[in-house]
């Protein structure tokens, strides 16, 4: 039931369907479960991707790609993280496991943002940290809007009780 609820509320939040998002969700469901990450935050970073790219697929693959992509950079993403990374006082962008485990992910995206609309993070290394097209997509669009999306879909999905799509207070 709570799998439903977290599929119609990102109907409801995202820019999708049911019946575009329930055919595409297993493409990216087990390499998440398999990183850590919790369902919660899966699905918010679907509703705020779809929002962004417009296409359920691109959404998809896009998490799939950067999933894969923050578990195992390779050395000239680690090496453009290193040098953010020194630049920032707090909040800073995580890698591995970290990057994706529990709602890792929903905090890497938050402290991308945030280190881009500070000018602590160029779309240039953006791109350098996450080097695919549909990743950047979807990455790249959570992180010019500041990821307030995500954030507000993280929270209605893991702070609220869904009943049947209606949000009902805990």
């Amino acid at each position: 039931e709570h799998v439903a609820d977290l599929l119609f509320t990102t109907v409801q939040k995202g820019v999708t369907t049911m019946g575009e998002l329930a055919p595409k969700i297993g493409r990216v469901a087990g390499l998440a479960g398999a990183a850590g990450m919790n369902m919660e935050s899966m699905f918010a970073i679907i509703a705020a991707g779809t929002k962004v790219t417009g296409l359920t697929s691109v959404t998809v693959t896009g998490l799939r790609s950067a999933i894969n992509l923050l578990l195992k950079p390779g050395k000239e993403a680690r090496d453009t993280l290193a040098g953010v990374n020194e630049r920032l006082k707090t909040n800073k962008i995580s890698f591995g496991a970290a990057a994706t485990e529990g709602d890792g992910m929903i905090r890497t995206l938050r402290n991308m943002a945030k280190a881009f609309h500070e000018g602590n993070l160029s779309a240039e290394e953006l791109n350098r940290i996450i080097p695919n097209a549909r990743a950047q997509a979807v990455v790249l669009g959570i992180v010019k809007e500041g990821a307030k999306d995500l954030t507000k879909n993280y929270e209605l999905m893991s702070d609220k009780l869904l009943v049947s799509g209606v949000v009902m207070e805990k």
